[in-house]
């Protein structure tokens, strides 16, 4: 389990926007999403930003005919005291046991 806030590529982010939100990329996802967010509330999962955020390879994907392409993405809206950890690893383990 990896997670960023900000520009990074990950399986995890956590947000703060007047509630703390955490999105999840599926495992079985083809690769790893880069995350970014701003101040305002947005959060993006792009697991074809590579090229935008390090400069590397387009991300290409072809799907031939007839063929499924899926991507799977999670969040988790919640709220805690200042003084409590969000208690997340239990939260990503049942997410990524949901498999296929």
């Amino acid at each position: 389990m990896k997670s960023v806030a900000e520009s990074k590529s990950a399986t995890i982010a956590e947000f703060y926007a007047r509630r703390l939100q955490s999105f999840f990329a599926g495992p079985q996802n083809f690769r790893a999403s880069w995350f970014h967010n701003r101040d305002y509330g947005l959060m993006v999962a792009n697991p074809f930003g590579e090229n935008a955020f390090t400069k590397g390879t387009k991300s290409r994907v072809p799907v031939a005919k007839g063929e499924t392409f899926r991507l799977r993405f999670g969040a988790w809206i919640y709220s805690h005291r200042a003084d409590q950890t969000s208690g997340i690893g239990p939260v990503w383990e049942g997410y990524a046991r949901l498999g296929n």
